[in-house]
């Protein structure tokens, strides 16, 4: 597999039981069938350096996008939130992790 475009290297990724427990809950929260009135949320904290950012990212590699001939559908979107100084750089990246045009191309 080698390294990610987030610089992950799955090659040595180990699945842990908390990693397991993780996995299993993110699958829950994107399979699970919306009900009116709940969330479907999940608040992942840690130490810096502590792994959760990898843990998204091979998250991420284990659901890869899937083609047809009509549609892309991408289930698991990374996003970075570091450093943004604005709403719109928020939604900006998730356009850019959908694979949309870069923003200029819309002006």
């Amino acid at each position: 597999m080698g390294l990610t475009d987030n610089g992950f290297n799955n090659d040595y990724y180990i699945k842990t039981p908390f990693c397991k427990k993780v996995f299993k809950t993110l699958d829950y929260l994107r399979t699970a069938p919306y009900r009116k009135g709940s969330n479907k949320n999940l608040v992942l904290t840690g130490e810096s350096g502590s792994g959760k950012s990898s843990l998204l990212v091979a998250y991420a590699a284990c659901n890869p996008e899937q083609s047809t001939i009509t549609r892309t559908i991408k289930p698991v979107l990374y996003v970075e939130l570091k450093r943004l100084k604005s709403e719109k750089q928020l939604y900006v990246g998730i356009l850019k992790a959908m694979g949309a045009p870069p923003l200029s191309s819309f002006e």
